[in-house]
């Protein structure tokens, strides 16, 4: 594994959140778009720092972060999970 995979491999573990629906958005949104930019894992990690309560708010559109650039990433993420 490279270093890239690595941090991948971290980061999706970070993901694991108390509520089964944060833990498959973010699994989807790694699959999707993995490996990510210096910017996705930085934006990614931010949001890791949220409570769940607020990330599923945010992510079912009920309120937004106050960041333009979480919000931004938000509306990325949601886009992994939209079923045709």
């Amino acid at each position: 594994m490279n270093n890239k995979e690595i941090e991948l491999q971290k980061l999706k573990w970070r993901c694991r959140r108390g509520i089964k629906e944060l833990d498959l958005i973010f699994t989807n949104f790694l699959e999707a778009h993995g490996p990510l930019s210096i910017e996705q894992t930085q934006l990614t990690e931010s949001l890791l720092e949220v409570n769940d309560l607020d990330l599923y708010d945010w992510f079912t559109g009920k309120s937004e972060p106050k960041e333009p650039a979480l919000t931004r990433h938000i509306q990325l993420i949601r886009s992994c999970t939209k079923k045709e």
